[in-house]
Formats: structure tokens, sequence, C-alpha cells
């Protein structure tokens, strides 16, 4: 059998059974050292002349062993380790399938993009500008009399106030200044005051134009007073245009004139002899009791503004008067009576056209609202030399 070999304790060194023969190596404490990592103990000297041999002590064996076992133990471990990773490295190679070989890709590669063109260099900037001299005081003064006096927007004047005010700050033209400026608001405050007032003006004009019909003339105559509460110093102006307003209402109220006849022309189709003898000496129609008459001289509708005027004289004798109009709707006379007129005096006569009623004893209906009023007949009652002057015959709507 071979010896048995066991390593130092401190340095792992290989140490031989000639080792411990040679007293290069030794045991102690259940271990094995070499000489150089624990020196052998001193030997006893002989005594002298003894020639006796100091005995060589071997190592046990179990000491050899017990230094030997944990060097072993850990080597056996490595050993096992080792061997179960090698199994489970050729476990997974057996288990995996076997891969076929990749088969070339062609590739594209994307064409480089074209380079962003490259801008113009932008040019540099202007050099700043030289802050302008400051004007002197005078002459921004000046200026600002100039625009205020010429009558411009006092918008603009209060504009450049604003911008005069830092020049003038600290001078004695500020009073001047502050002079111009209150006036330019003044009149600005004054040009707000008639634009409201032309507006408010325009509103009344508005209304007056559609109330054709009148019913709006009580609210339109207080606008006209809220008007000249606002006017200011166009108090005359607003004044004169009620006037006006007022005219036109006076003179909406007032029949207009459809036909009108005062004989200075001759008898204008009426049967009759004109002679110089009407109001104020001028000519009138003078006829007896046959009665005149015109047809188709005028033309309008019967409505209930419709009316009819007239001046008599009578001469002695001269009895009731009767004033007849044919109408196509009743096929009959409408008819109005006038009595007790003066002999030798001009009497003014006016009535509607709906006075006139139907039958002899006029106890019929009157003419028809809409049917033409077109023709005149006048009669009276007395003896056969009576006559009757006739002057300024009107029918008015």
């Amino acid at each position: 059998m071979g010896k048995e070999i066991v390593y130092c304790a401190a340095c792992g060194k290989r140490l031989r059974e000639e080792d411990f023969e040679r007293g290069l190596a030794h045991s102690a404490d259940h271990q094995a050292w070499c000489a150089a990592c624990r020196p052998l103990p001193a030997r006893p000297e002989a005594p002298s002349g003894s020639t006796r041999k100091v005995p060589h002590v071997s190592p046990p064996r179990t000491a050899r062993r017990q230094a030997q076992a944990p060097r072993s133990r850990a080597a056996v471990a490595g050993v096992a380790v080792g061997a179960v990773l090698l199994l489970a490295v050729v476990a997974a190679v057996l288990s995996s399938p076997a891969r076929r070989p990749e088969e070339p890709v062609a590739r594209i590669v994307p064409e480089a993009p074209a380079p962003a063109p490259v801008p113009p260099p932008r040019p540099a900037p202007p050099p700043p500008k030289p802050a302008p001299a400051a004007r002197p005081p005078e002459a921004v003064l000046r200026d600002l009399e100039a625009l205020a006096a010429g009558g411009g927007d006092p918008t603009a004047v209060l504009f450049a106030c604003e911008e005069a005010r830092p020049l003038l700050r600290g001078t004695p033209h500020e009073a001047a200044l502050r002079r111009i400026e209150e006036a330019a608001r003044e009149r600005a405050e004054r040009g707000r005051d008639a634009a409201r007032l032309d507006a408010f003006l325009a509103q009344i004009r508005s209304i007056a134009e559609g109330d054709a019909a009148g019913e709006r003339r009580k609210e339109i105559r207080d606008m006209y007073e809220t008007a000249l509460g606002m006017a200011g110093p166009r108090r005359d102006e607003v004044a004169t245009l009620k006037e006006r307003w007022e005219e036109s209402v006076k003179a909406a109220a007032l029949p207009k004139s459809v036909y009108r006849q005062d004989f200075s022309s001759g008898a204008g189709g009426f049967s009759g002899q004109v002679v110089p003898e009407g109001v104020e000496g001028t000519p009138a129609l003078r006829f007896g009791p046959a009665g005149t008459n015109a047809w188709g001289k005028f033309r309008t509708p019967v409505r209930e503004s419709t009316r009819l005027r007239l001046k008599f004289k009578p001469t002695d004798g001269v009895g009731r008067v009767q004033v007849m109009v044919w109408s196509e709707a009743r096929k009959d006379n409408g008819r109005y009576f006038i009595d007790r007129l003066r002999p030798g005096e001009w009497t003014a006569v006016e009535f509607r056209a709906l006075d006139l009623l139907m039958t002899a004893t006029r106890q019929g209906p009157p003419m028809e609202l809409g049917e033409p009023f077109n023709n005149l007949k006048i009669m009276f009652e007395g003896h056969a030399d009576a006559r009757l002057l006739l002057d300024d015959v009107e029918v008015l709507e």
C-alpha cells in the first residue's frame, strides 16, 4: 500500500512520511504541521557521557486521518456539484429541438434624407434711431392751442393734451394745458348730447310719419316736450320742429278739397246765369225755383269724412232749399233741407254726404259708404220771380 499523504494545517503543504522522520514535519494538537509553520519543540539534551539514542516519534495514523478528512470532504462536495451542473447542461441541450439554419433576410436600407436647406443669414437689425430731441414747452403749447382753436375733433384735442402733459409738467404752461383740456371735455360732452338729441328726434319723426290715423299724437307731443328738456342750446330748433308738427296735425284734421267751383270762369257745368253779385263782389250763379244741377264734374267715394260746402244768398220769396244727390246704390236721391235763409245775406252751409237721406221726407237710409259721389242738384220753394244766388261750391274729404 502507498503511504498516507497529509497536509500542513497552516500552509497546506504536502507532507510525506519521510518529512516526519527527518523532522521536517510533526503532529501537534491532532493536526499535522510543517516545521516552517510550527517549529518542533527543542529536544532535551542527553546527559553528558551518555550514548543513549533519542527514540524517533512517528506521527500517529489517527492524526493524519483527522488532518486529511476536512480536505477530502470539500473535494468530494465540489466534484458532486460539478457533476450535477454538467448533467443539467447535457439534458438542456438534448431536450431543445434542432434549429434550422436561418435564411438570410434582405434588409432595405432607407435612403438618407436630403439635408435641410440652410436658411439665408438674417440681415443685421438696423441701428436704433436716436431719441428725438425734446421740444421746448412753448412750442408744444403753441401746437396744442392751434389744434384746439381750429375747432377740430375734441377727442383728438384730449389725446394731444395727454401727450403734452409730461412735456409741460412743472412749467408755467400747465394752467393753459388744463384750460384747453377742460374746454375739449365740454365740447366732447356737447357732441354726445347732440348725438343723443338727433337720435331722439329721428325716432319722433319716424313715429309721426307712421301715424297717419293720428292715434299716437299724444305720445308724439309728449316726446317733443322731452326733447325740449334735453335740447339745451338747441331748444329753439326743437321748438320749431314741434310747431311744424302741430301745424301738420291741424292740416291733416282739415278736410281736403276734392272739387271747388267759384264761378270765376263761368257756370262750370251748372245751369243758370253767372252774375257779379257773389261774395265780396265776385261772380256767382243765379237761378230760379226750377233749380240748377251739375253731373260728372267731380267724383269721389262716399266716406265718413266726405263733406259738401256751399254759400247761399236768397232774394225775397225764397223758402226751403233742397240739396239732392243721386245714389246709384239706393236708386233714389239723398236729400238735405236748408230752412230760414235770410234774404239779402250770404249764409255758409256745410254737411256730410252721409247726412243726405233717402225719400222726399228724409226718412230713408243715408247714402252707402263707398259708392261714388259725382252729381249735385239744388232746388228751392218760392214764387216764380224769386231767385237764389250760389257761390263757393266745394266737395271735401
